[in-house]
């Protein structure tokens, strides 16, 4: 499970292959430290360790390695596997033999050159994906290892693979591998995914775990439409959806276009949806339906007793943390407005009203519980941001106001009483009632 989280602003930089893709806090528009201080070499991050990993014994005249080659090669692999610099100061302390027992390790399990493997890999996937006849089996093979490489491999590796168009391969392959029946030999037990679509989006998820990845992603014209499409489609495992969805979060704060990519692959998305599937959600016609799909699995249920349960709990926590992210992290006031009156209109607020309560009753401590306390949190968050944008732009028209009372050519009892009097005329038809609300709105949003 992967409660507690929440999302605003853009990501600072993460620090070396080994970053984790968190979603910062919303409350506070910054995003959450990363690793604390380690204590001893058992408080490093076991990827960082494993990335230094075991190799062969090493030959004579590696072993006679002078004290200097071995400080300077020692430097590099610490820059390599991306260790912060408190860590990088703790390992540097180790004894000189010690240190020329790992830099040999790590270049026995290297073997070949970075260059090498990227390309050997991204010719086999290519043909693997490519091929009408190929076994299932051979190309998640393949892809599975490449997770691993690009989760454990050294920060090179994964600039070598981004510069060599690794990401146009993977979102090809993904592509390729989309539809309902791609999505059936996907397949959940506990909180493995399997299937060659699944693995496709965990190496992008290990991508997406530095910077480099992230920003490639962000700037790749096809990227976020695959994610969206892996998010959106009710024929994907719920746990599938769910990294989709946090890989959105991820991505959509990510500047200069990550937010405005996302919005338009949400929308291209959705709108290959038929209406008659989304028949919970009251959007209107003319209204744009980039966060239909997603107010629908928010009102979907199962019963907690199902296979499924906490997996969907889980996917609609990641859903409601990227609502969060895409309606606070833009700057314009305007642009942040306008997005949340869309999910209000389509009931945000009591579909997770709604789904808070349904989940009342989980015992203490237990996952569904977790979900609940964030669920709760992450609706406390939308509403709180709703009222500070509010008070905003308030203050913006008690300025406008007082300047209009001065003008002969304003009569404000005339403009209250129109609003007014469509407000009533709007209250019999939900409809109408929210199209006055965006008209309101968009007034509001004017200079």
């Amino acid at each position: 499970m992967r409660w507690g989280r929440s999302a605003s602003r853009p990501p600072a930089e993460a620090e070396g292959t080994h970053a984790r893709v968190t979603a910062p806090d919303a409350t506070t528009g910054n995003r959450a430290g990363r690793h604390r201080g380690a204590k001893s070499l058992g408080d490093l991050p076991q990827a960082s360790v494993g990335a230094i990993g075991r190799g062969e014994g090493p030959t004579a005249s590696e072993a006679l390695l002078s004290e200097k080659e071995v400080e300077v090669q020692f430097g590099e692999l610490l820059l390599s596997v991306g260790l912060s610099a408190e860590k990088q100061e703790l390992m540097n302390q180790l004894p000189v033999n010690k240190k020329r027992e790992m830099v040999l390790q790590q270049r026995a399990k290297l073997g070949g050159s970075a260059d090498t493997v990227v390309a050997s890999s991204l010719d086999a996937l290519e043909a693997l994906s490519r091929s009408s006849d190929v076994l299932a089996s051979d190309l998640e093979r393949e892809l599975q290892t490449l997770e691993v490489q690009l989760r454990t491999r050294p920060l090179d590796f994964v600039k070598d693979f981004i510069q060599k168009r690794g990401l146009d391969v993977l979102v090809g392959v993904l592509e390729r591998l989309g539809g309902a029946a791609a999505a059936a030999s996907s397949s959940v037990g506990g909180c493995e995914l399997t299937g060659a679509a699944a693995l496709c989006v965990r190496c992008l998820k290990a991508l997406l775990n530095n910077t480099h990845g992230l920003q490639g992603m962000a700037a790749h014209p096809r990227g976020a439409q695959v994610l969206a499409a892996a998010c959106l489609s009710p024929a994907r495992p719920p746990r599938l959806r769910a990294l989709a969805a946090d890989m959105l979060t991820a991505v959509c704060l990510v500047p200069p276009h990550g937010h405005s990519r996302v919005l338009d692959a949400l929308e291209t998305t959705a709108n290959a949806v038929p209406r008659a599937h989304v028949p919970d959600v009251a959007g209107q016609a003319d209204a744009p339906r980039r966060f239909e799909v997603l107010l629908a699995f928010l009102r979907e249920r199962i019963d907690s007793q199902d296979d499924q349960f906490d997996a969907l709990v889980d996917f609609q926590v990641s859903v409601t943390v990227l609502a969060n992210a895409l309606v606070n992290s833009p700057e314009a006031i305007e642009t942040r407005v306008s997005l949340r009156g869309e999910l209000c209109d389509l009931g945000l607020g009591a579909a997770l009203d709604s789904l808070v309560t349904a989940l009342a009753p989980a015992p203490p401590r237990s996952d569904a519980a977790e979900a609940r306390d964030a669920l709760a949190r992450q609706a406390g968050i939308f509403r709180e941001q709703m009222v500070a944008d509010f008070e905003l732009l308030a203050a913006g028209t008690a300025s406008a106001a007082d300047a209009e009372s001065r003008s002969p050519l304003c009569d404000r009892s005339t403009s209250e009483q129109v609003f007014a009097a469509a407000a009533a005329a709007a209250a019999d038809s939900p409809e109408c009632a929210a199209c006055v609300r965006r008209i309101a709105r968009a007034l509001l949003l004017v200079p």
